[in-house]
């Protein structure tokens, strides 16, 4: 399963890609991201849903 995840530290902020509990990509900005996902993995941006992370798994 893929999984984004915003990443707050401080005063920044990126994004990181996760497949199956593993990162496969990080320190990304939202541009990037979109164009990871779909160029590198085939993955559209608006086929994910969200998730509240307080009952992720």
């Amino acid at each position: 399963m893929w999984r984004v995840e915003v990443v707050r530290r401080g005063r920044m902020d990126w994004y990181r890609i996760n497949r199956d509990g593993a990162v496969v990509d990080d320190w990304l900005s939202i541009s990037t991201l979109e164009r990871k996902l779909a160029e590198d993995y085939g993955v559209a941006m608006g086929d994910m849903e969200p998730v509240d992370p307080d009952k992720a798994a």
